[in-house]
């Protein structure tokens, strides 16, 4: 739906969450892997665009297995299966 000023939008798409990289047994190549769904709104104004989101992230670590890529292994972190609803305010230019 596209009007002249409040444009709804939907998203949806994957998500890879790296561990903190505080912790000293942790390296960058561990990952969880994740789904989000979102619905918002983009003010359509002539120099910049605020926009407001609903968002829903969640864990399906059990689809995706450790992995090979450019001669590193990747692995899964299938303990953490972290579900979380957000709220996202911003601008866009």
């Amino acid at each position: 739906v596209i009007t002249p000023l409040i444009q709804p939008y939907v998203s949806a798409g994957p998500v890879l969450r790296f561990a903190n990289a505080s912790d000293d047994n942790v390296e960058v190549k561990d990952f969880t892997v994740g789904g989000a769904v979102g619905i918002g709104v983009d003010l359509g104004l002539p120099f910049f665009s605020p926009f407001l989101e609903a968002r829903y992230q969640f864990g399906v670590d059990g689809l995706v297995e450790d992995f090979e890529f450019a001669g590193t292994s990747f692995s899964v972190d299938e303990g953490t299966n972290l579900n979380t609803f957000m709220i996202r305010l911003g601008v866009t230019f």
